[in-house]
């Protein structure tokens, strides 16, 4: 459903364990490091071609075959969406959309960049805020069956636009503001506590363990998707599809595993 650039940030975080390996070339522990990155690299090529096989044409077609939604349930999401589309167009907004998931509309760039991500290479941009039920349906998939991880990946894919696995400080303190202009109190207070990187720009590694150690920066992308999940069906349909996925990704990893010998574990053969 999607392609970020997973393997991409994992390659620069592999780059970078690897310049300091060639100044500390006998270090245990850095040795051990590179090698599971190295596996996870390679586990997570894997799934990214996973999500790019069979994709049909139609956004529809194929978010129900992915979802493996039937003609009832379809029907039931497609109500979902008339109730957004009010002057029955068969097009709604990006705003009409956030208002529907009872999102500040502060978060429409965020919902922007899930619906670019979700439909890659399509010439009809969501700044046109013409999006049709095919595009919200799968948008609304692939979203709603992220993991936190993935979530985090998207969020700073905004303003990786080239996918090196860094952005600027000041795209940093953007998203901040994005997520958190109603509540600055937590987020200032945080912000005491740790040194952005001299530099003015920081890595994907120093994003994800700034979310790790303050969880609260990025929890309001969390809530949009439990929001979404909940106006959409409710949270218990998307956790049987999701259970669902995984068990799929898991056979389809291991026949890529019978198939090239090797085992994708990040953890490597027991």
């Amino acid at each position: 459903l999607f392609q970020l650039t997973d393997s991409g940030h994992m390659n620069k975080e592999y780059d970078d364990y690897m310049q300091m390996l060639s100044k500390n070339p006998n270090d245990p522990i850095l040795r051990e490091m590179v090698e599971k990155l190295r596996r996870r690299i390679r586990t997570t090529q894997i799934e990214e071609e996973i999500r790019t096989m069979c994709v049909a044409s139609n956004p529809v077609e194929y978010a129900a075959d992915f979802l493996a939604i039937d003609s009832t349930e379809l029907v039931k999401i497609h109500a979902i969406y008339e109730q957004i589309d009010q002057d029955n167009d068969e097009y709604i907004s990006v705003d009409e959309y956030c208002r529907f998931v009872c999102q500040p509309t502060t978060l429409c760039p965020f919902i922007r960049h899930i619906f670019a991500v979700s439909s890659p290479g399509e010439s009809k941009s969501p700044k046109d805020d013409k999006l049709d039920f095919g595009s919200t349906l799968k948008a609304t998939s692939m979203f709603c069956l992220f993991s936190s991880d993935e979530i985090l990946q998207l969020i700073f894919s905004m303003y990786d636009f080239n996918g090196y696995g860094r952005i600027k400080n000041d795209d940093f303190l953007l998203l901040l503001t994005m997520f958190h202009t109603r509540h600055r109190g937590p987020v200032t207070r945080a912000l005491r506590e740790f040194d952005l990187p001299e530099q003015g720009c920081m890595t994907y590694g120093t994003f994800r363990t700034l979310h790790h150690n303050f969880p609260h920066l990025f929890y309001p992308a969390l809530k949009l998707q439990e929001n979404i999940r909940k106006k959409f069906l409710g949270v218990k349909w998307w956790e049987r599809k999701l259970r669902k996925f995984m068990d799929a990704r898991t056979e389809v990893v291991e026949i890529f595993e019978v198939r090239e010998g090797t085992s994708m574990s990040p953890y490597g053969s027991k």
